[in-house]
């Protein structure tokens, strides 16, 4: 499912930078296929890129196409930056804490029942800097922070109070006083808020997710409604909490340990501590299963969390025959494509790799399955084996070699 349609590509800015000579795009089908799907793209080189004083240069940047206030598709350039590019929605507190990693929501659109407001560290992370955040509830019971400097003035100047039904809303920027790292009073550009009554037919959110892309040293945002609705991981279905959390570019596990989170600098908008994915999601009226590889690691503070690529779930070799499916349909109906091809034959090789009946004598515990009985039978199965000297090992050389796989000696 694409945003963006072929002819909506800017022609003249992708002339402007080398990658459209009049008649063709310059872009391989991959990094076309990321550029109409909202994605950001890998580094692709741009030519003969005009600067100041007519100066042109060739670069590595990365590119993506966002929707402009006319409705009109347009192009945006993420290149290299030498130092850290402070994004202007951002206020420098949260500039200088988004950049530490990871993926962070900021809302500037919500609305519901005032529970509790104060100063602490943003984010309650001891090593931000202080702010200013007010808690609001929904009459679902839902619960969001709401975190900006300017919400203090703004809350005293409405004058509502815990147990109010409000709407928060970012008016702007505005000049306000504050202090540097050095105790010195500056003027610094801030976000001004609104606090108002609910009034039902207006009441709205509005949430952006941001993702410090260390290649290129710059911001990545992403409105949430952007954000894919994802319903099932490797077969596994998503509560309706971990929806929202997705949503909102928090880390999301789910019962077999896989971890998931939306990522906005990544070339499919999304990472995890798995390099294969199955994503089963609403596309058109219908549900669709979707094969993700070379899926990007989980930032955990700068660093990558382990890759756990021999663990899966119950529901995993169920979704790998739907996604199967899915791609063999379209296969069908593009049989020239390699890239489909290529994704069949990736789910071929992870079905013979996790199938039980392909496999003789399958240690559970060590192909990492999440289920603490049956850990607990392999493990009571395995020291048997050793006290009797029976196990596996004992079976004919030829029934393993009918499995196709090879065993251990």
């Amino acid at each position: 499912m694409t945003k963006f349609k072929r002819e909506e590509i800017p022609v003249d800015d992708m002339q402007a930078l080398g990658l459209h000579d009049g008649k063709n795009l310059k872009l391989d089908s991959t990094q076309l296929e990321h550029l109409l799907s909202g994605n950001i793209t890998q580094f692709v080189q741009l030519n003969n890129v005009k600067i100041e004083n007519d100066n042109k240069v060739s670069l590595d940047a990365k590119l993506s196409l966002r929707r402009k206030p006319d409705g009109s598709a347009g192009l945006f350039i993420h290149p290299i930056y030498k130092d850290l590019k402070q994004h202007p929605d951002l206020s420098p507190e949260e500039n200088q804490a988004f950049a530490k990693g990871g993926v962070y929501s900021k809302t500037t659109a919500a609305y519901g029942k005032i529970v509790s407001h104060g100063e602490a560290p943003f984010e309650f992370d001891e090593g931000n800097k202080e702010s200013y955040y007010i808690e609001l509830e929904k009459q679902n019971g839902e619960k969001k922070f709401v975190w900006g400097i300017g919400l203090k003035s703004a809350l005293e100047s409405s004058r509502h109070e815990i147990g109010d039904q409000v709407q928060l809303s970012v008016t702007g920027k505005e000049l306000v006083k504050t202090q540097d790292k050095k105790g010195n009073w500056i003027e610094a550009e801030r976000l001004g808020w609104s606090i108002k009554p609910i009034e039902q037919s207006k009441k709205k959110e509005r949430s952006v997710i941001y993702e410090y892309d260390h290649e290129t040293k710059s911001f990545v945002s992403l409105p949430q409604e952007y954000v894919k609705q994802i319903e099932e991981i490797n077969g596994m279905p998503l509560t309706e909490e971990q929806k929202r959390r997705y949503k909102e570019g928090k880390k999301v596990t789910m019962p077999d340990g896989t971890s998931v989170q939306a990522s906005p600098a990544s070339k499919d908008l999304i990472r995890s501590d798995k390099n294969l994915l199955i994503l089963s999601m609403v596309l058109d009226g219908g549900l669709s299963y979707m094969l993700y590889r070379g899926v990007k690691a989980i930032e955990k503070k700068g660093k990558q969390m382990q890759q756990r690529e021999n663990e899966y779930s119950k529901g995993y070799e169920d979704a790998l025959k739907k996604v199967q499916t899915d791609l063999e349909r379209k296969q069908a109906r593009f049989p020239n494509d390699k890239t489909i091809a290529q994704d069949i034959n990736i789910v071929k090789q992870e079905t013979t790799r996790i199938s039980p009946s392909k496999t003789v004598g399958r240690n559970i515990e060590s192909n990492g399955v999440n289920d603490p009985e049956l850990v607990k039978d392999a493990r009571e199965r395995n020291q048997k084996n050793q006290t009797t000297g029976a196990g596996f090992s004992k079976e004919p050389a030829v029934n393993r070699e009918n499995t196709g796989t090879k065993q251990k000696r």
